[in-house]
């Protein structure tokens, strides 16, 4: 087979996309809802570190750790599905504002919680929360951005997202300074407050009307409708899937970057520190560079798959330690592509009167590859230590890559070579 190209030079411009980006805070609506979600992942990122160091020295055991931390996955591993399918019943701001609630409440509680078993129990309310929150704000966004604004939105939707989960632990570390968990824990619950007080100044979005089926039923969302529905959206099933894998990636790479540094890399805290603000600051400017992404959500997506498990394989196969933070840094850009990729192909393929379950669905499928990861890093960890625990994270984000890759890529040229084209800044022909 012979070929030749040719090229054509092509004029610089602003990407659409990104132009579209620094009008959104323009809009009242997207605004209050931006201003909110930054409370509520701020809140997020803070309470993480705060119910675990109220437990630590609270009970002290590690078996109470591992039952709290169960408890907040729990709702979304079991009713993930079905907390979704009541946002696609239910007004979908008005779902956000229960979900802020109960966030709220359950963290007052627990600063004030005695018994272990309480603890388990008000843990459990917050995982609600989160189950609930995070598909009604991944429903809500669409509304309010229009499909015009929604991939800008999606992206910054995002940006913030990264965002929070750093300031959040700058948060509580600031918290703790000056007081103890129990003060922490009610400045946590004070975030869910100002999110839901924010929410409650959007205008009320109606639920979706119910449908008759086939049979002329009126019928309601449901769990088992959005499994049925999910086989007619190949694309969002693939990206599921595919995610889950990448999940389960993290989880390892969390646990395994502890052992990594502080053993064969002879690092100490500072340094443990060092690499996990570095791969955090990866995975904000993953985000953030999506915010000149245009239509090639599927390429992008693989990328970001396909750079997670590549700089996680340089990491571990160097002796040099530049090229080990390289590859790291490498690692969260490619976190933070993929998730908000993910995020934009699943916005585009859903219906809007799916997508509680589908997002809800989502959750779920996270919250279980995390505990699954979580669940084998004692094994591995004793088998190799933190370098095998990189290597099978690499592994399982590769795996994802290629998945996704020759599933989603599949008769993709055309919509590829544009990309190509605006990257590069030349036109390309190949005549067969």
């Amino acid at each position: 087979m012979t070929g030749s190209c040719a090229f054509v030079r092509m004029s610089s411009s602003v990407p659409p996309m990104l132009r579209t980006s620094t009008d959104l805070l323009r809009h009242r609506d997207l605004r209050l809802f931006f201003a909110a979600w930054a409370a509520s992942s701020i809140g997020a990122g803070a309470g993480y570190v705060a119910l675990l160091f109220a437990v630590e020295q609270q009970f002290g055991a590690g078996y109470a750790l591992g039952a709290v931390m169960l408890a907040q996955f729990a709702p979304a591993m079991l009713f993930g599905l079905a907390l979704g399918a009541q946002v696609d019943r239910r007004s979908r701001r008005r779902c956000a504002l229960v979900a802020d609630a109960l966030g709220a409440v359950a963290l007052a509680a627990l600063a004030f919680a005695g018994p272990l078993p309480l603890v388990i129990v008000l843990a459990a309310v917050a995982g609600i929360g989160q189950a609930v929150g995070g598909p009604a704000h991944m429903a809500l966004l669409p509304r309010l951005a229009g499909d015009d604004r929604l991939a800008p939105a999606t992206t910054l939707y995002g940006v913030i997202d990264e965002a929070g989960y750093l300031a959040g632990p700058l948060l509580a570390a600031g918290v703790l300074v000056l007081a103890g968990p129990e003060v922490l824990l009610l400045a946590n619950a004070a975030t869910f407050l100002v999110s839901g007080v924010v929410l409650a100044r959007l205008p009320h979005d109606a639920p979706v009307p119910a449908t008759a089926g086939a049979d002329g039923l009126v019928e309601k969302p449901s769990s088992r409708e959005a499994l049925r529905l999910l086989r007619t959206l190949p694309a969002a099933g693939i990206v599921l899937a595919a995610s889950s894998a990448a999940v389960l990636s993290v989880a390892l790479t969390n646990v395994g970057k502890v052992g990594f540094t502080t053993g064969d890399l002879g690092g100490g805290g500072s340094s443990l520190g060092l690499i996990i603000a570095l791969m955090a600051a990866g995975t904000l400017v993953g985000s953030v560079s999506s915010a000149t992404t245009d239509r090639t959500f599927r390429l992008r997506y693989v990328a970001g798959l396909l750079a997670m498990g590549t700089g996680l394989l340089v990491a571990v196969g160097t002796p040099f330690l530049p090229l080990v933070l390289a590859g790291l840094l490498v690692c969260g850009w490619g976190n933070g592509a993929a998730l908000t990729h993910e995020r934009l192909i699943l916005q585009h393929e859903v219906p809007d009167d799916a997508k509680g379950r589908i997002f809800g669905l989502r959750k779920s499928l996270v919250a279980w590859a995390f505990c699954g990861g979580y669940a084998i890093t004692g094994p591995l960890a004793a088998a190799g230590g933190g370098r095998l625990l990189l290597l099978v994270a690499s592994a399982a984000a590769l795996v994802a890559a290629a998945y996704a890759g020759r599933r989603l890529l599949a008769g993709q040229g055309a919509g590829i070579q544009p990309y190509i084209r605006g990257r590069l800044g030349f036109a390309v022909r190949i005549d067969q």
